[in-house]
């Protein structure tokens, strides 16, 4: 049992699309791997943006997921649509745009993907604060302070020197 993940679908979800992601590729012999740990592990890449080596523990190795990936990212050929029922969307499409498995079982379970885009968020530059005094602060700021007459006392001087 691996921990879960906010990329993770449900298996409710991942049922609806497993006969899509089994049809990518011929079944020569069978499979050793959870294809819904697999499908989660490429989700947790697409969504952190991650490096593939960067896997966590409870997933299947970064290359067999790597390689999942490769296999259903491959353009859906006309030929292939028709032979498999599951890829039934690419021939009734009219879209010049070739389709992968892997973009119709995102779009089957409506998968929204990162929130921003890792090539956006790496060239951004970090806010700055702006610099503020302890006296200013207190000023612009709307908390309610209880001081004792000492600490009153050495607000004002402050707030006179300023």
């Amino acid at each position: 049992m691996r921990k879960t993940y906010p990329s993770d679908v449900s298996r409710e979800q991942f049922e609806r699309i497993r006969p899509l992601l089994e049809a990518a590729r011929r079944k020569t012999k069978t499979r050793e791997l959870d294809l819904y740990d697999v499908f989660c592990g490429v989700l947790y890449v697409l969504k952190g943006g991650i490096q593939w080596r960067m896997l966590p523990e409870g997933f299947p190795k970064w290359r067999s997921v790597y390689s999942y990936w490769q296999i259903w990212s491959e353009p859906i050929t006309k030929h292939q649509a028709a032979i498999a029922p599951v890829h039934q969307p690419v021939l009734d499409s009219d879209s010049a745009d070739p389709t992968s498995t892997l973009d119709l079982a995102l779009k089957k379970i409506s998968w929204r993907g990162p929130y921003v885009q890792w090539s956006e968020r790496e060239n951004q530059p970090l806010p700055r604060r702006k610099a503020t005094t302890a006296a200013s602060w207190f000023l612009e700021s709307s908390v309610t302070l209880a001081l004792t007459p000492m600490a009153c006392h050495t607000l004002s001087m402050s707030l006179r020197l300023t």
